[in-house]
Order: C-alpha cells, then structure tokens, then sequence
C-alpha cells in the first residue's frame, strides 16, 4: 500500500483482517474490491486473479538451536513451546490435522490472531511461531525463519481475489495488478 501511495497520493485505503471466509463473502457482495488471503481448495463464487502457494516457515530468537537450519520438520517443529494461530484458520487446521495424524503432541504456549504479538512473543524467549514465509529473504529483529517441511501445508494457497464480472475502479485494478505482480515473484 505504501509503495502504491508513493505513485499515486491521492488513493486512500481501508484494511479490514478478516478470516479467509469472511474476505472472500466481501469480495462476492462487492463490500470489498479485492481480497489477499488464504485459500484451500477451488474457488467458485471469486475470479482469483492469483494464487501461490506459500512455504511455511517457524520464526525462532536469533541464538535458539534451529536458528541456523534451512529445514525442519512437523516433529522439531513441535518438541517446542509453540506460539500458533486460533483454529479456524487455514494454517492451524492443516498443522492440527497433520499433528493428529502424525501423533505428535502440541504444546501451544500462546494462541493469537494476530502476528506482532507472536513475534514478541519469539523474540522474548517464549517459544517459537509457525507463520507463512512470505518475508523474501528480509529479516526481522531478533528472530529467524525455519521453513517447515512438510507437505500438508502445501494445500493451501495465498490468492488475491476480485468479483466475478465486476469491473474494478481504476486504483482498484491497478493495486491488484500490483499485489499479483508481487505474489507472482514468490512462485
């Protein structure tokens, strides 16, 4: 948004974080323009302008064990105090699906919608968070990225939806024509 504002200041945004159900009924109803979320499974009452999947990946403190790794798998992942996303969400219905099955026992230390507290959460010694790795080789104070591995959570996809047969208005079309450029480069 910021990059899109610095070409044309004269665009205001509204952000509303939403559930991926709740993003994509906007989208249909036309009370959004446009939608970036996660996805499992075909689409139908959206045209997805684009979809990706996006690796998921552990954030750890800087100096703990796993730091260093480029991989780790479902069982590392879970031999820790783990800061995870509330169920109903995509990720947590995959990582709990997958655990269950695996038999591995889970240890949730925090339970949280949103990321910020996560990764304080992280940088403060509490354990480590599972988080989509769309952080394109930046990196945040403190923590690292372990990209989890493990085929489960390649069912689901980061997409960014329109409405069908709805023609967009100009800064709407050009900002999604963006954020599919950008989620574009991650294939």
């Amino acid at each position: 948004m910021a990059s899109f504002r610095r070409a044309h200041p004269d665009v205001t945004f509204r952000l509303d974080t939403v559930d991926r159900q709740e993003a994509t009924r906007r989208v249909v109803e036309g009370i959004a323009d446009v939608a970036a979320t996660y996805a499992m499974g075909p689409q139908h009452d959206v045209l997805v302008e684009c979809a990706v999947v996006i690796p998921v990946a552990a954030i750890v403190p800087s100096g703990h064990e796993l730091a260093g790794r480029d991989r780790i798998t479902l069982a590392e992942l879970c031999a820790h105090p783990l800061a995870l996303g509330p169920a109903g969400t995509s990720q947590r219905e995959l990582f709990d699906i997958d655990a269950q099955l695996e038999g591995l026992t889970v240890r949730p230390a925090l339970v949280c919608d949103a990321l910020a507290p996560q990764y304080e959460f992280v940088r403060s010694g509490g354990g480590i968070a599972l988080v989509g790795d769309l952080h394109e080789g930046a990196s945040a104070e403190g923590v690292a990225y372990v990209r989890v591995d493990h085929p489960v959570f390649r069912q689901r996809e980061a997409q960014i939806q329109t409405m069908l047969g709805r023609r967009l208005p100009w800064a709407a079309s050009q900002f999604t024509e963006l954020l599919v450029s950008r989620l574009d480069r991650r294939q």
